[in-house]
């Protein structure tokens, strides 16, 4: 890993509208006005084939599908989230990213402030929340496609919101394409009903008032359409989900932490590595953190990666103020372009992040997967390459990659970079096809533009 601002400064950014909106977040103490979690279950989806129903007008489609559409709020932003069978809300991964439970509210009030996040898949954005216990009727999964490129769709969710019991809205647009997202076997529908912030996790119908995707991926070109995961491929993993078949490693949740302490001695193996530490107090904390190297920077961040350090550049000491009730991520980085050693000395106990794709050993041949678990993590993994061998490297994901090859020790910014050229689902993935100068190892960063959190992509070396 490596400190989010050091990075920015070594890469161009894209401007992209996410489909998940930040807010000042809801207070998860409130009282519960109506619905409780339902004791647990293993109850899984119920699936059916569609059969042949009759076209709606827009408002008898709104008034069927907006009761299974509830509002979902974290401390961090707003997302939407789909109702199935056995009382399972459906929903994306970034939006729930990286708490346990989150408050959902459903169009006929029902309220649950603590509604347990089951399990989640970041490398496919998808995660269930529930049971819940809520008297609005169910949406059934797909189990084929019922769609065509023409065909009239609607987006139900939450864009933008900001009240605490809102109404979903409906936006209208025809599917214009279907992409496929080879790596990951999934099936994307684009369309051109509007999306915005806060919508992600909601719901595509058909014309029928059929479900056929869940929202996620929009706004990222000048296009400004999106993209929906095609709810046949959704409802297989949904019930892996369910069962727990879905990789620990993909997991919504931040990975193993080490001992709590105040002080901590680290190595860095080069500039690209870091030292991540996990910071967990209230909101309001003052906290102040200093090193013992002014050839180091630390930062202090919230879970989206916003600094809230209060020196303008980054050095060896900060001192800073928690906002909400979350994790928060401190950033130890080196100037140095060798190894280094820092000693980190905080006002409050700090928690190492055990990243378990740094350093990891790559040989050509392998495919491996991995998640960027906050946002700025910088992935580093070592390949040994003989002189003149040559790799076609590339990284895959439904966030914006980009790649380097470098080495411990060279003085220039990369021997190899990327941010478009490996195509991908939308073209934002990274390939770097690179020939070694010399005998030695070699490091493959990764990182992605937007600098999201709980990021899952797939490395390729061939």
């Amino acid at each position: 890993m490596r400190d989010v601002n050091r990075f920015a400064a070594l890469c161009l950014l894209a401007l992209v509208v996410a489909a998940c909106s930040s807010s000042d977040g809801a207070d998860s103490t409130t009282t519960r006005r109506v619905a409780t979690t339902a004791a647990a279950t293993t109850a899984a989806p119920t699936t059916t084939s569609t059969t042949e129903s009759p076209v709606l007008d827009t408002r008898d489609l709104f008034t069927q599908i907006s009761p299974s559409v509830a509002f979902i709020t974290t401390d961090t932003g707003t997302g939407s989230g789909v109702l199935i069978e056995g009382g399972w809300l459906v929903t994306n991964a970034h939006v729930v990213w990286p708490f346990d439970e989150v408050r959902v509210v459903f169009p006929d009030g029902d309220e649950i402030n603590a509604a347990p996040v089951v399990r989640s898949n970041v490398y496919e954005d998808l995660a269930v929340i529930g049971p819940l216990d809520v008297s609005a009727p169910p949406l059934t999964m797909p189990v084929e496609d019922d769609y065509a490129v023409g065909d009239t769709v609607y987006l139900v969710g939450y864009p933008g919101e900001v009240e605490r019991f809102p109404t979903p809205a409906i936006t209208q647009g025809v599917v214009s394409r279907v992409r496929e997202w080879e790596q990951a076997d999934m099936t994307f529908i684009q369309t051109d009903a509007l999306i915005a912030g806060g919508q992600s996790g909601g719901a595509l119908v058909s014309s029928q008032g059929e479900l056929i995707g869940i929202s996620g991926l929009g706004g990222f070109t000048e296009s400004n359409f999106a993209l929906v995961a095609a709810g046949e491929d959704l409802a297989p993993r949904v019930q892996q989900l369910l069962d727990g078949d879905t990789p620990d490693r993909f997991d919504g949740t931040l990975p193993r932490q080490g001992s709590a302490a105040t002080e901590h001695a680290v190595d860095l193996a080069s500039v690209w590595h870091g030292a991540v530490f996990v910071l967990n107090e209230p909101d309001g904390t003052d906290v102040s953190i200093e090193l013992d190297s002014a050839n180091h920077s630390v930062d202090l961040t919230d879970s989206i990666g916003f600094s809230l350090s209060t020196d303008e550049q980054l050095g060896p000491r900060i001192e800073a103020t928690t906002e909400f009730d979350e994790p928060h991520f401190v950033f130890v980085s080196s100037n140095d372009v060798g190894p280094s050693g820092v000693v980190v000395s905080s006002s409050h106990p700090l928690s190492p992040l055990v990243d378990p794709d740094d350093d990891k050993q790559v040989n050509p041949g392998v495919t491996v997967r991995g998640v960027l678990d906050v946002s700025g993590d910088l992935d580093v993994y070592r390949i040994d390459l003989a002189e003149g061998e040559t790799i076609l490297v590339s990284v895959d994901g439904l966030s914006d990659m980009v790649l380097w090859v470098d080495q411990i020790g060279n003085p220039d910014d990369s021997l190899g970079f990327d941010d478009d050229s490996g195509g991908g689902l939308y073209g934002t993935s990274a390939e770097i096809d690179f020939t070694a100068p010399a005998d030695g190892e070699y490091l493959i960063l990764i990182t992605d533009v937007l600098f999201e959190p709980g990021v899952g992509y797939i490395l390729t070396v061939e």
